[in-house]
């Protein structure tokens, strides 16, 4: 039996397109001290389990292999242009990431905790949790981060956002949206906001 107060918003989803900026929030909730996890983190440590790599080599390849390692890019770079090839990699990965959720969020049943899920409405778990956050940046916003973060050509951006649910979509499905578009300060001050609305209770699931 759970001592649970009824209603009160506990586990919170971020999600959001690549290159909204669903990281740099995160890493703020995680400097102000909140419990933060990262199903990102979930999926790469997964690539180090030698079942899971045995079955995307088996699926994918030895080419995907760096010195007997699974290498994100290699295997980014087959997945990302080919829809049948991304959800066999889904496929494989999700369920064993969603249990991993499910895991710490019986782990943390009380207390208030962060989940960055990227594909947390294409997975479709959305109701695992409290509430949902959409992270939201322009469409030229995320193209610039991603060159300047992770050096990828117009090309690889446009497969990676040809790959994800529309932002629209993800503005319908999400209880709330931030605005990452503009500047560190007022992606704070979206959070502040929002933090003060669940500390009062005045966010419910």
């Amino acid at each position: 039996m759970t001592n649970r107060p009824i209603n009160r918003v506990l586990h919170i989803a971020v999600t959001g397109s690549i290159g909204s900026g669903k990281s740099t929030l995160m890493a703020k909730l995680s400097e102000m001290g909140y419990k933060t996890v990262s199903a990102d983190e979930v999926g790469h440590k997964l690539l180090f389990d030698n079942e899971v790599k045995d079955e995307l080599v088996k699926t994918f390849g030895e080419g995907i292999l760096t010195e007997e390692s699974i290498d994100r890019k290699k295997l980014g770079g087959i997945v990302f242009p080919d829809p049948k090839a991304l959800n066999k990699l889904n496929s494989i990965l999700h369920p064993k990431i969603i249990e991993e959720l499910k895991s710490e969020i019986v782990n943390y049943e009380n207390e208030l905790v962060f989940f960055e899920v990227p594909l947390l409405f294409e997975a479709g778990i959305e109701k695992l949790f409290d509430l949902s956050v959409n992270v939201f940046a322009t469409l030229s916003t995320r193209a610039k981060r991603l060159k300047e973060r992770s050096g990828f050509t117009d090309e690889e951006i446009e497969k990676r956002f040809a790959s994800q649910l529309s932002d629209e979509f993800k503005r319908e499905k999400a209880d709330l949206t931030i605005d990452n578009s503009g500047s560190q300060q007022e992606l704070k001050l979206q959070l502040d906001l929002l933090l003060q609305l669940i500390k009062k209770g005045l966010l419910v699931k």
